[in-house]
């Protein structure tokens, strides 16, 4: 009988319900803290007296930092027990950052305390999200919904944990110090799970109509998980190659521009251009990802009914009336009323 591999996983049938449950409370937590980041951009430009430039950087270098270091971390994190603790090191990372925010007193240790951000929550996000793909590979669609659910989730909390912190008294430097607690604590459960095992493939027949309507071939689909680095990266490489992979890529990063991008800048629009209040710019913020939020809960819905693609495209079509409407309508009641939609 051949000996299992060093960083050979258990490959049992059916995710635990606490893996998953860990899984969620990650991408729930970098959301969180992203929603209260995109609320609190008018109160640190106050605060610590930042020119639209440096809010220009602070939004854009953590940006670029971060999608540069993703894919390494991922390629050399490789799987199974060296994920997690690649993972687990993020997580470390995360943390810090986020105390390091509360702490800055200028410009500069707050970008420091933003760059080395990015790269962290890829580390622990990232990796938590590529262990949960392994381990059901036969539902991806559904935990895939599932997370982007949960991140929503995370992302209409943010405005509300920082109006809440706010009316008990505290700043925007409180509640950076709440959101370094809670990402200890999200830390700590993915050290007490442990790596995710990879599980088998699930059965063709029993594939819904948003298994069979992937963005990737079945011949993509089908290569084996291995730890190994050196096939990572040939996978990659190969990967990369193909047109359709290559087009998918361009068009996440386009689509982003409307999610946490427009999130990130979106208070500071309001104040400097819709002249509203940071209390109101806040409730924008919030309005703006509750709406994001109620789209994902249909989406969990709809998924099984119309498939990936067809929803992907009707939210593209959606997206190419509204946001110039958002831009074009005069006064904040009639901005808030479109960026409900």
């Amino acid at each position: 009988m051949a000996r299992p591999t060093k960083n050979a996983w258990p490959r049992p049938a059916v995710l635990s319900m606490s893996g998953l449950l860990v899984a969620l409370s990650v991408e729930f937590l970098d959301e969180l803290v992203d929603g209260t980041k995109g609320a609190a951009v008018p109160l640190i430009r106050t605060g610590l007296g930042l020119t639209y430039s440096q809010i220009g950087l602070l939004a854009a270098l953590p940006l670029v930092v971060g999608g540069l270091l993703e894919l390494p971390f991922g390629l050399l994190a490789g799987g199974g027990a060296r994920r997690w603790r690649v993972a687990l090191g993020g997580g470390a990372v995360f943390t810090g950052s986020l105390v390091a925010a509360a702490l800055a007193r200028s410009f500069i240790p707050l970008l420091f305390a933003f760059v080395i951000f990015f790269p962290a929550s890829g580390a622990l996000v990232s990796l938590t999200q590529s262990a949960l793909m392994d381990a059901d590979p036969g539902r991806r669609a559904q935990h895939l919904a599932r997370w982007t659910l949960a991140g929503s989730a995370g992302s209409v909390a943010g405005p509300l944990l920082l109006a809440a912190v706010a009316a008990a008294g505290g700043g925007w430097r409180a509640a950076y110090l709440l959101l370094a607690g809670a990402a200890a604590v999200a830390t700590l459960g993915v050290a007490r799970c442990g790596p995710l095992p990879a599980g088998p493939p699930g059965p063709a027949e029993k594939q819904g109509p948003a298994e069979r309507d992937q963005l990737v071939t079945p011949a993509a689909e089908a290569e084996p998980v291995t730890d190994c680095e050196d096939a990572s990266l040939r996978t990659a490489v190969r990967a990369l190659r193909r047109g359709d992979v290559r087009r998918w890529l361009v068009l996440l990063e386009v689509a982003n521009l409307l999610l946490d991008v427009l999130s990130g800048f979106l208070a500071l629009y309001l104040v400097a251009v819709a002249r509203a209040t940071p209390a109101q710019a806040a409730l924008g913020v919030a309005i703006r990802l509750a709406a994001g939020l109620a789209g994902d809960v249909l989406v969990i819905r709809f998924l099984e009914r119309f498939g990936s693609l067809g929803l992907l495209r009707a939210g593209a079509v959606a997206a190419a009336v509204l946001y110039p409407a958002f831009l074009v309508v005069p006064g904040l009641g009639a901005k808030l009323a479109v960026l409900a939609g």
